[in-house]
């Protein structure tokens, strides 16, 4: 009966001690690789706050258990043009990056910060906004952008192409429309930006690859983020809220 009891304290005692190892293993000894939690945007800014013509732009992220940032923007309403890449580890989970160049006045420009984890999972920012100088906003115009929708609605990696349309109207001419999109994923990302094409009365389409014949497209799993902006001949601007979806 001793001898009984021995052995059921010794297998207590084991079980306790196999136990405390694997909690120690999943999230003692994960914490003290800052990989304990999913990885976490913090903070995102950018200085100059209201940078004039020709200057360039500082965007500076703060992550949580991320082994690396990356960064996507994209201009649009004067010149339209797109960058972003990696940015550079200053330390403390502290991320930059500097522009190449300064843009136009009047250019408005988008971006997202993506931090990837240890695990290869990745966490987006949300949409930020910088505005060069001055961006035309007033009601001089009735321009307003509507029904923006996409198809096929939810994309698969079977899917060649992705088709966006949109209703525009104005009681003035329309001068540009123009799709914008930022899309990430595990390892990197990208933008795309071009004009609408006016296919009937006041509805413009524009369809872009995610799946090009023998070349590596974007991924499963992306995230792509993607809106419609317009401006008519008196300098007034419009732009449709976000859209995305990830493709399956």
């Amino acid at each position: 009966m001793i001898k009984r009891k021995y052995l059921i304290i010794i297998s207590l005692v084991i079980a306790i001690v196999l136990i405390g190892s694997l909690l120690y293993g999943v999230y003692l000894k994960t914490q003290e690789d800052g990989r304990e939690d999913k990885v976490k945007i913090i903070n995102v800014t950018h200085e100059p706050e209201n940078p004039l013509s020709g200057q360039k732009i500082t965007i500076t992220a703060v992550a949580e258990n991320s082994s690396e940032c990356n960064i996507q923007w994209r201009s649009y309403f004067t010149e339209g043009r797109g960058g972003g890449w990696s940015m550079g580890p200053v330390g403390g989970g502290k991320y930059v990056y500097e522009t190449y160049s300064g843009f136009e006045n009047g250019t408005e420009v988008s971006y997202r910060v993506c931090a990837i984890g240890y695990d290869g999972t990745f966490a987006v920012s949300d949409e930020y906004l910088i505005q060069i100088g001055k961006v035309e906003r007033s009601d001089i115009t009735t321009l307003t952008i509507s029904n923006v929708q996409h198809s096929p609605q939810n994309p698969t990696r079977n899917d060649m192409w992705v088709t966006v349309w949109a209703d525009i109207t104005s009681n003035v001419t329309i001068s540009t429309v123009e799709l914008t999109s930022i899309w990430f994923y595990s390892t990197t990302g990208g933008s795309i930006g071009d004009k609408m094409m006016e296919k009937s009365e006041n509805t413009y389409e524009y369809s872009f690859l995610i799946n090009p014949p023998s070349v590596d497209g974007i991924p499963k799993g992306a995230k792509i983020f993607y809106k419609v902006v317009a401006k008519d001949e008196t300098g007034n601007t419009a732009v449709s809220p976000i859209f995305s979806f990830t493709i399956s």
